[in-house]
């Protein structure tokens, strides 16, 4: 019997351990003699391997007993460090210790100001794969085993019991897919990566709302409060406007791209990289080097906002690589348009790269000091269970990657040579006066926790707040100040007419579209035709959106003739509608619209029978086609689909075709079932256009949700019926047949083999 048992979990093993394989040869792309040994280095010999761009320091300040496998942080109002340890994920090759209650959030500072972190307290431990925090002047905001919690604290002792947030915070998928970040964004609301929703503490209550989903791992803003995020082959993803501008109307289906591609994903290891899976298909590694072409684990990023680097290192972009043991500068810059784009300004070096296997950098963020704090996991093993080949399960054993050492994980400071660090100050202790003038100061990261404690002040009911700021706002000269100021009143739910009026008239951009997105929290929303007779075109989507607040004929009028000034902008319809959903009109008015689309979506949210007018997920489904259709829900969630078509199909990312509406989905149903089942690679046409794909998407013969003949056939039912798709229901039985039929296969399609297919 103890035998039995004994080879049954030796079976077991296997079969996790291999379920990212493909059933196709995996041959080794660089020969075992060429690849060098990947010892684990103590903190002197680790940093020698280390290549940092010119002008830069890295130096370590958290390692050994200080830090276990760090995967996030948040920096409290007096600079201390609360970092979220995942101490038990991928231990071993199988990740058999997953679910065991070891994670913890430790509190590092530095007591005497010497720029040294001296001092370690445990605030929670006994955690099941923590993954984001958020600090709050009377809590925190963690994530723990896949839901969200709020936690009273005194100081750095928790008090009481947690409070459940969000009971599906991250729910289905895997570690590598599921929902983290906690980005307290410009606009007071915590924005998360891999997520539709974001949170918000009202009247005592948090509050969950929908939002756009953005990305996989890893959340960052800019000053002006504009998203940042990524998935693990994309090095960097930005929202063209303010995160709230185009929500989606609740009659009416927006097909909005909220963000765009910054750059290339090209990067520039030092080292080679066999150690990254399915780095045996051709293509993947440059053939001469063995060294990885494109990224294929970015993680974490940080937009810099500090005051440490030279000027013209404000609101690049910094990129954590773990599987390319680097980290990646890029340079941000806007069109008229608000849409980002990017360049590498150091070519082909990166900002840090290292020989040291080990090196597995996931999260970076711009700290209090000026400098850039750097997470890395410092752990061999990298991808998860879910995924990993048996060609890479021998490159992590080959060279001791799978075996745990006492102390994995390290932070490190990186900072510029040209200036000392900035003195971090003590906002805990500030008057009102003072913190408002820290809504002035040169670090971005100094800014919002300045602004995080005047919030909690003006929710708490502190009113005197209120004049204090206005009289600042008039007088200030600072537009950072002015717009974090802007912010902090919306926190009242009231603009005062003085700070609204002078804000629309603001020759800065971000100060004058923030007053316009604020518009439905002002009393006098009328005078935006006239102080603003004619928009940039940075701020048409906002003057629209405010337009739609107004909602009369007149604001009709002016929306009718901007919409034709900026005939390339896109949206401009969209953000009118949105700015309705918080107008004090009851309906929206009836005008002589020129623009036949922003008519049509007026009449459309405007209809009293919308649901005929605009279908929703599933709708007219019934008996077993409903059953399967919900079912299907679930298992699109634990697939990670999501990560790349969207939660409600939509495409978030860039490059990423979508899946409602899409003629792929709602047409031939055995063809759907071979590109989920092999994978699909190059250009398709998609819904009557040529659409170009950014990556290939992976096979999902190895899915451990989709192992079942029910599961997969629930799961195309739900995109068969998602959003606007229509189409038949497909039967169990039909999945056998298309599955056998595709289990032949072992590359992935491209259009033209599945049309030679027929």
């Amino acid at each position: 019997m103890k035998r039995i048992l004994l080879l049954s979990a030796l079976g077991i093993s296997s079969i996790l351990a291999q379920q990212g394989d493909r059933g196709k040869p995996q041959p080794e792309p660089i020969p075992a003699s060429e690849i060098p040994p990947a010892p684990y280095l103590g903190i002197e010999d680790s940093m020698k391997t280390f290549e940092v761009a010119d002008g830069f320091k890295l130096e370590p300040i958290a390692h050994g007993e200080m830090v276990c496998m760090p995967v996030a942080l948040d920096f409290d109002a007096d600079g201390r460090a609360w970092v979220v340890e995942m101490r038990n994920y991928m231990i071993n090759l199988d990740g058999t210790r997953e679910n065991e209650p070891t994670g913890q959030i430790r509190v590092l500072e530095d007591t005497n100001g010497d720029g040294k972190l001296d001092k370690i307290t445990t605030f929670l431990d006994k955690l099941i794969i923590p993954r984001a925090i958020a600090v709050t002047p009377d809590g925190v905001l963690f994530a723990h085993k896949d839901q969200l919690f709020f936690i009273k604290r005194d100081g750095l002792k928790p008090v009481g019991e947690p409070e459940l947030v969000d009971r599906d915070y991250a729910k289905g998928g895997n570690p590598e897919h599921k929902s983290n970040g906690l980005l307290r964004g410009l606009d007071n609301w915590y924005y998360n990566a891999k997520s539709n929703y974001r949170y918000r503490c009202i009247n005592g209550k948090w509050v969950k709302q929908k939002t756009l989903f953005r990305g996989q791992w890893g959340i960052a803003q800019d000053n002006q409060g504009k998203l940042y995020h990524n998935n693990n082959s994309t090095l960097l993803v930005g929202d063209t406007q303010r995160p709230g501008l185009h929500y989606h109307h609740p009659e009416v289906s927006f097909k909005y791209k909220a963000s765009q591609r910054i750059g290339g994903n090209e990067v520039y290891p030092i080292r080679v990289n066999p150690g990254v899976n399915r780095a045996y298909q051709k293509g993947l590694l440059h053939e001469k080097t063995g060294k990885l072409k494109k990224t294929t684990a970015a993680a974490g990023m940080t937009i810099y906002r500090g005051n440490q680097f030279p000027e013209k290192y404000q609101g690049m972009g910094i990129v954590t690589s773990p599987c390319a043991n680097l980290i990646k500068l890029i340079d941000i810059k806007r069109d008229a348009q608000n849409r980002p784009n990017g360049s590498h300004p150091l070519g082909k070096k990166e900002l840090i790269a290292s020989t040291d296997e080990w090196f597995r950098p996931v999260n970076i963020y711009t700290a209090p000091d000026g400098s850039a704090w750097v997470l890395d996991l410092h752990f061999g093993l990298i991808q998860h269970k879910a995924y990993m080949t048996s060609y890479l399960r021998k490159q992590y054993s080959s060279r001791g990657l799978d075996k745990p050492k006492p102390n994995n994980g390290r932070i490190y400071r990186l900072s510029h040579n040209s200036a000392p660090l900035a003195k971090v100050p003590k906002l805990s202790t500030l008057d009102d006066a003072e913190l408002i003038q820290h809504l002035g100061h040169t670090n971005g990261t100094v800014r919002d926790k300045a602004q995080l404690q005047i919030t909690s002040k003006l929710t708490a009911g502190n009113s005197s707040l209120v004049a204090l700021l206005t009289k600042e706002f008039l007088a200030s000269k600072n537009p950072l100040q002015q717009l974090h100021i802007l912010w902090s009143l919306e926190a009242t739910g009231n603009i005062p007419t003085e700070v609204f009026n002078t804000a629309i008239k603001s020759t800065d951009l971000s100060v004058q579209t923030s007053a316009l997105e604020l518009a439905h929290i002002t009393n006098t929303p009328q005078s935006i035709i006239e102080l603003i007779p004619q928009p940039k075109s940075q701020a048409a989507n906002s003057y629209l959106y405010a337009l739609g607040v107004i909602n009369t004929k007149a604001s009709i009028a002016r929306a009718d003739k901007n919409i034709k000034k900026f005939p390339k902008i896109s949206y401009l319809q969209e953000a009118y509608l949105t700015g309705t959903t918080k107008s004090k009109n009851k309906k929206i008015a009836n005008a002589n619209i020129r623009d036949k689309k922003l008519a049509n979506l007026i009449k459309k949210a405007g209809s009293k029978h919308i649901a005929n007018v605009v279908k929703k997920s599933g709708e007219g489904l019934t008996g077993e086609y409903l059953a399967s259709f919900k079912r299907g829900e679930k298992v699109y969630a634990a697939a990670a689909c999501a990560s790349c078509h969207g939660m409600q199909g939509e495409a978030p990312a860039p490059g990423f075709p979508p899946l409602a509406p899409s003629d792929w989905v709602t047409g031939d149903p055995e063809r759907l079932t071979k590109v989920i089942m092999n994978g699909l690679t190059g250009p398709i046409t998609l819904n009557g256009e040529r659409f170009k794909t950014a990556v290939a998407m992976p096979p999902n013969n190895a899915n451990t949700a989709l192992q079942k003949d029910s599961d997969l056939a629930d799961l195309i039912n739900y995109i068969r019926n998602l959003g606007e798709n229509e189409a038949s229901q497909i039967t169990v039985d039909q999945v056998k047949i298309y599955r056998e039929k595709a289990a032949k296969r072992t590359q992935p399609w491209t259009e033209k083999d599945l049309q030679n297919a027929k």
